[in-house]
């Protein structure tokens, strides 16, 4: 399938779970609708199409229900990293983001993040050793008992003197965005922000992180 889109001249969408482009869902109109939206949207951004389709034709308003939730989080105090530093700059809580909706991690469609960091200012080789970690716990009615789900890179600093400005969209964010996405679909879960550094005397600051949530989904109205 091929779209327009007004940042490209073209998309081209392949389908890789073709065993849902099933015999039920040619017989169910419907159906057949709501899985070849649910799969443009995870190439383009939801509010994005939403919009687009609401003005071109107004009816599908009436045809499907949209729940749309996006949540954004300014976090900005100075954290000065230390020797071999593993420390939390700032902790998102999934269930509390939801809290009071009618929305649930399984709808999560992306996550943006903003973030301001440097190093110590010199380093050998061009690294720096210094870097920002997203880091995934699944939660647990005992908190000994959380497990990480998983560790992912998000920002490596390099000679920075300066305070460089870093943004990152997860559902195009390689290698790992879209498995961290799936990650807090499948599983009740917070996502923490970790400043790192390797070795004594490296330093990893950060001064601002600005997080935007947002959850989509749709349905028959």
């Amino acid at each position: 399938m091929i779209i327009n889109d007004s940042n490209a001249n073209e998309i081209f969408i392949d389908f890789q779970n073709k065993t849902n482009f099933n015999n039920k869902m040619n017989k169910n109109p419907n159906q057949l609708n709501i899985f070849l939206i649910k799969n443009i949207l995870t190439y383009l951004e939801p509010i994005k199409v939403i919009n687009s389709c609401l003005f071109l034709n107004k009816a599908i308003n009436k045809l499907f229900h949209f729940k749309i939730f996006e949540k954004e989080i300014k976090t900005e105090y100075l954290l000065r990293g230390k020797e071999n530093m593993n420390e939390i700059y700032v902790e998102y809580d999934i269930d509390n983001i939801l809290e009071k909706t009618k929305i649930t991690n399984e709808m999560i469609s992306n996550i943006e993040f903003e973030l301001e960091s440097k190093d110590q200012g010199w380093a050998w080789f061009n690294d720096s050793n210094s870097w920002i970690e997203l880091k995934i716990i699944e939660k647990t009615n005992d908190k000994l008992k959380e497990k990480i789900l998983g560790v992912y890179e998000l920002v490596r600093n390099f000679k920075e003197t300066d305070y460089k400005k870093t943004k990152i969209s997860l559902i195009n964010f390689s290698p790992n965005g879209k498995l961290i996405i799936n990650l807090i679909r499948m599983n009740k879960c917070k996502i923490q922000i970790v400043a790192r550094s390797k070795y004594p005397g490296w330093l990893c600051y950060i001064r601002l992180v600005k997080t935007k949530f947002s959850f989509f989904d749709i349905d028959l109205a």
